[in-house]
């Protein structure tokens, strides 16, 4: 948590939102608050999936999920940590050296109050 404070707003590093959108967006809510951390991209870890063949989708495709960013180093997480690990791994497929699981997650960071969310 007290990384994850040092680093908001860095352009540099990437935090990216596993769980679903509508956790992301606040429209289902899974702690104290709702939203997500502050300057966060959303990547359902779902949706790195072709659900054709149940396989990763091509590198092109996960690219477009992070946009035109190009941060140093990602940091995932979502509820508790279980799907930020599958983001971790299409970060580092993907060829990011520096990525880290937040394991606090969205449990942590949702559930007190004197942080700041979107």
């Amino acid at each position: 948590m007290d990384w994850i404070k040092r680093h908001l707003g860095n352009p540099n590093v990437l935090l990216v939102d596993a769980r679903s959108s509508n956790e992301f967006n606040g429209k289902k809510k899974k702690g104290h608050r709702v939203g997500h951390l502050p300057g966060a991209i959303n990547i359902d870890w779902k949706k790195t999936i072709d659900p054709i063949k149940g396989t990763l989708r091509g590198s092109r495709d996960l690219l477009k999920l992070i946009g035109k960013s190009s941060p140093r180093e990602v940091v995932t997480y979502c509820q508790t940590g279980y799907r930020a690990s599958h983001d971790y791994v299409v970060a580092r497929h993907l060829g990011f050296q520096k990525v880290r699981v937040y394991e606090g997650s969205w449990q942590e960071w949702g559930n007190n109050p004197h942080l700041p969310l979107e």
